[in-house]
């Protein structure tokens, strides 16, 4: 396992990486690339607060699930 996050959503109910893009650019953020890892979207990027990160999205939701800058965790969903 290389991530520090995992996701288990059908891909039937994904939504694509260009609205995830699109959602969080209309959020301020600055967006570098976006991929899938261990089934969530992760993303690299810069947030409207200005903090280069990598962060994790639900692919199917788009909620923010983990935000990581340097390798330190500054945001984690918590547990269900």
């Amino acid at each position: 396992r290389s991530g520090m996050m995992s996701c288990d959503v059908p891909q039937e109910e994904w939504g694509s990486m260009d609205d995830l893009e699109t959602k969080l650019v209309a959020d301020g953020w600055q967006v570098r690339k976006v991929k899938v890892d261990e089934g969530c979207y992760e993303v690299y990027g810069t947030t409207p607060e200005g903090d280069r990160v990598e962060a994790y999205f639900d692919p199917a939701s788009f909620e923010t699930l983990l935000v990581s800058r340097r390798g330190e965790i500054i945001f984690k969903k918590d547990a269900e």
